[in-house]
């Protein structure tokens, strides 16, 4: 068995150097590191080894930072960072002039510091206008124009009715942002033209028919009110009119707020304040508000563990409707809440209702991570022929998942827990994830963009789940886990199949000895 785990630790090695991408190849000798250092069957191996490893890190950190994103260069640095401090205190010199060289060549990807640089103006114009066009609300837009104005940037005026046009078509520019930005757009260096438009954008995106679904946000109205006078002087004729759609969105606001004021009042004094919330919301003026009644009402009912009546309230819920611009937010108000009643139920011991609330989740990792905690009561406590059956169940919405990592991420999952019920499914389930896994596309957009930034990290998240499966199959099964890592193409996966074979062999070994 240690001539197996020497071969393979070899093996791990030379995968890592061909992985195509930095970040994770970083990241695979992060975990080769924290193991070889760690492990107390091989920690006194292996010396040279392990520091020539750490000087590759290094050199990675040093000679391709570019290549990492900024969202794991941080992580991943301060993950070999504590490594090297701890066990080889030696190479802490060296990495440290690694880690200022990536932050120094990082630091100009920011917008802000792009202004420090000659022609600052137009890389920073650039980089917000491709921000834009990836569908982001920029929270530090105002600080960026006001610079474009004091620079006087040619982009200045031209980036002024990008965000004009963009804040028309669609709620991507927040109230938010534009409460923040109506000061500039509102400057005297401003043209007169712009200002009307912008004038004109914030009475059309005030609009009270805008908030019949939704009800109107506090920040709606101060963007309108505060942009009052300025309506006056540039577009008189819609004063009165703006003047009116303000009034009401306060009344609007107003009888929200006393509605919500009336409402606990009326619950304190109630017999019956979940049925009360329910009436309430059936009779409510927008589908907003019926939403927010009946999660309060969801709420309370799981306060007082009454989970029958909590997932009938659940039920009722309408998930298409856009709140502060995002639009799944109530699908993913009822997947948090889920999860609560699963675990509320568990503890009541009313494994019948955990079922139903996790079952009742969007067929999602999130779901099956709910059934798998099910699948692990029911298991500890005897009720096995309940957690086959919930085992069976988990599988199939595993299998109907539609997003790739989510998918196997799901099967990986499964086939750690099912020890617990059924271990004879433990490979064939790994085998599903592998398979899943063999059939992912590269996106084609640059690895700068979020598309390319978000597979990286999604990669990262399931290289560690992968880690975990094989080191699972291999503590039960150690012929199958190396078989089935052969079956892994992704080369920059098959690594964190390695590394979980060995640290499974490694308990192996510790057992063993």
């Amino acid at each position: 068995m240690r001539i197996l785990h020497d071969n393979l630790l070899s093996r791990s090695l030379d995968t890592i150097k061909k992985m195509d991408e930095v970040a994770l190849r970083l990241s695979a000798r992060n975990q080769v590191l924290a193991y070889l250092w760690e492990s107390k069957t091989v920690s006194d191996n292996n010396l040279g080894l392990k520091r020539s490893l750490a000087l590759d890190a290094i050199s990675d950190l040093s000679n391709n930072h570019q290549e990492i994103p900024e969202f794991m260069l941080d992580y991943l640095s301060a993950d070999l960072t504590a490594l090297i401090e701890k066990h080889q205190p030696d190479l802490t010199e060296k990495l440290q002039a690694a880690k200022e060289t990536a932050k120094s060549s990082n630091q100009a990807m920011n917008i802000r510091s792009l202004f420090e640089l000659k022609n600052g103006d137009l890389l920073a114009a650039a980089r917000i206008r491709k921000q834009l066009v990836q569908e982001e609300d920029l929270k530090e837009l105002h600080f960026w124009l006001d610079n474009l104005r004091k620079q006087k940037s040619r982009e200045f005026e031209p980036l002024l009715r990008e965000v004009i046009a963009i804040a028309e078509r669609s709620p991507q520019i927040s109230f938010e942002t534009l409460l923040w930005v109506s000061p500039i757009y509102f400057h005297p260096d401003v043209p007169r033209s712009l200002q009307k438009s912008f004038a004109a954008m914030i009475l059309s995106r005030t609009q009270p028919v805008n908030f019949s679904v939704t009800g109107p946000p506090i920040l709606a109205y101060e963007l309108l009110t505060g942009a009052l006078p300025h309506i006056q002087h540039l577009l008189p004729d819609y004063y009165e009119r703006a003047v009116s759609q303000s009034l009401v969105l306060r009344a609007t606001i107003d009888r929200i707020q006393l509605a919500g004021e009336e409402r606990s009042k009326r619950l304190k004094e109630s017999q019956s304040p979940i049925e009360d919330l329910v009436q309430e919301a059936e009779t409510a003026k927008t589908k907003s508000e019926r939403n927010e009644l009946l999660a309060e009402a969801a709420e309370l009912a799981l306060q007082k563990k009454k989970f029958n009546s909590c997932l009938d309230i659940v039920a009722k819920l309408d998930l298409e409707i856009t709140v502060l611009d995002q639009v799944r937010f109530w699908q993913g108000w009822k997947n948090q809440f889920l999860k609560k009643v699963v675990k509320s139920a568990m503890v009541a011991r009313e494994l019948e209702s955990a079922e139903r609330a996790a079952l009742g989740m969007t067929a999602s990792l999130a779901k099956v991570q709910a059934v798998a905690s099910i699948v692990r009561y029911s298991s500890e406590t005897g009720e096995s022929g309940a957690a086959h059956k919930l085992l069976i169940e988990a599988f199939k919405v595993s299998d109907s998942i539609s997003d790739v990592f989510e998918k196997a991420k799901s099967f990986i999952l499964l086939s750690i827990i099912c020890d617990e019920v059924d271990e004879s499914k433990k490979a064939q389930l790994l085998i599903s994830a592998v398979k899943v896994l063999n059939d992912l596309n590269k996106p084609t957009t640059p690895r700068d963009q979020e598309p390319y930034q978000e597979y990286l990290r999604n990669l990262d998240s399931t290289g560690y789940q992968i880690m975990r499966g094989f080191k699972a199959l291999t503590v039960s099964d150690q012929d199958a886990a190396i078989a089935l890592a052969d079956l892994l193409h992704k080369p920059d996966l098959r690594p964190f199949a390695l590394i979980g074979i060995l640290t499974g062999l490694n308990d192996l070994l510790a057992k063993n000895d």
